[in-house]
């Protein structure tokens, strides 16, 4: 069997409040020497499509946390980091 095309795929769904989501996903792919090692290549795809996943979610993250920050903001100092969001 001789592999030439490998592809990776990595997303995430962001609950963005109001009974939103946003789904942000990336689909790399690319072709590959017969000698080349398949493994190796499919991390860097794999890692690539992640960190552009990343950097298209941090908006729709912040967003999100102001949003939150903005109901939030006069509660006592203890219930809002109760109700805060981690990234």
């Amino acid at each position: 069997m001789k592999l030439i095309t490998i592809t990776a795929t990595y997303g995430v769904t962001i609950n963005l409040g109001n009974y939103e989501s946003a789904k942000v996903a990336m689909t790399l792919g690319a072709e590959i020497d017969e000698n080349e090692d398949t493994e190796a290549a499919n991390k860097q795809l794999f890692d690539m499509a992640r960190e552009m996943v990343i950097s298209r979610a941090k908006p729709l993250i912040e967003r999100r946390n102001a949003r939150i920050e903005g109901i939030t903001a006069n509660l006592p100092p203890e219930f809002r980091d109760e109700l805060r969001t981690k990234e």
